[in-house]
């Protein structure tokens, strides 16, 4: 733990965005488990552009989860998510190479806000940084 550090625009962006207290420790929790160096790309659930990452708040685990859960719904799973509508996995990080952490947490979207910003890159090409910093 400690690898990761987070601004006070990101602490902002995760108290005003994530009403579930619990739902924001698990995103710091899980923050210290995902964050890595991201080469230059653009795919949904994780990229970089212009020495931001970002990535999407979910461990390979949970992904396995949530896919299983769409595929079995009719189906409970002592390991399956409990509930599929809240969670760390509706927020991504976005992040930058630290200074004294390894990694420094820029800000925090919700997948909406990023759903909007990939809307917006596809109409009218923007520096990507101020769509991800917005």
């Amino acid at each position: 733990m400690g690898e990761v550090s987070w601004s006070e625009q990101a602490e902002s962006d995760l108290e005003s965005l994530v009403a579930n207290p619990v739902v924001r420790a698990q995103i710091k929790h899980i923050a210290e488990e995902i964050l890595h160096d991201i080469p230059p790309r653009t795919c949904p659930d994780d990229g970089s552009a212009r020495g931001i990452m970002w990535h999407r708040c979910i461990t390979w685990e949970q992904k396995r989860q949530l896919e299983e859960a769409e595929l079995q719904e009719a189906q409970p799973h002592e390991k399956q998510l409990k509930d599929t509508t809240d969670g760390p996995w509706n927020y991504f990080l976005m992040y930058t190479k630290g200074n004294s952490a390894k990694f420094e947490v820029l800000g925090v979207r919700s997948t909406h806000q990023m759903a909007s910003m990939w809307v917006q890159m596809d109409s009218e090409p923007p520096d990507i940084t101020d769509l991800l910093l917005r």
